[in-house]
């Protein structure tokens, strides 16, 4: 629905007429909901440089994510068969543009959630490590009742 409706009422999805006219809101969920809707437990929480924190099925999830990611399905091979140059084809290049890709999202998630996060906890709460670790899992648990 979204997808035909911004391809062409939104001039090539260049506007969002889907949210912004009529109203219809993409819900961003990933594959870590997905297995804790299916009754798939956190497991334990893990913080891991680069990565930022998250739960063991969240990790499974971020795998899933990473495979099923449209960069590998669709951008990649139209580039190898449109004979793009070996540089942009190369299995290295490829790797440093979903680091790339990844790291601007974890940059663009975590000024979203600098606020909420941070801000004003940090001096309220004797152990901050466990403050973020609590906010994190009820912000997953509520994601994914949604």
């Amino acid at each position: 629905g979204s997808f035909l409706v911004n391809s062409t009422a939104g001039v090539a999805g260049l506007f969002n007429v889907s949210k912004n006219v009529l109203g219809w809101d993409t819900p961003d969920e990933d594959t870590g909901q997905t297995l804790g809707a299916y009754g798939a437990k956190p497991g334990p929480y893990l913080v891991l440089p680069f990565l930022g924190s998250f739960t063991l099925r969240d990790g499974i999830g971020f795998i899933g994510d990473l495979a099923l990611d449209p960069f590998n399905w669709l951008v990649m091979p139209v580039a190898k068969l449109s004979g793009a140059p070996q540089l942009m084809t190369n299995g290295d290049t490829i790797t440093f543009a979903q680091l790339g890709t990844r790291a601007g999202y974890m940059v663009n998630e975590r000024s979203i959630n600098i606020e909420t996060t941070f801000e004003g906890v940090e001096a309220s709460v004797v152990d901050l490590y466990g403050a973020v670790r609590n906010a994190y899992l009820q912000k997953r648990a509520k994601a994914i009742k949604q």
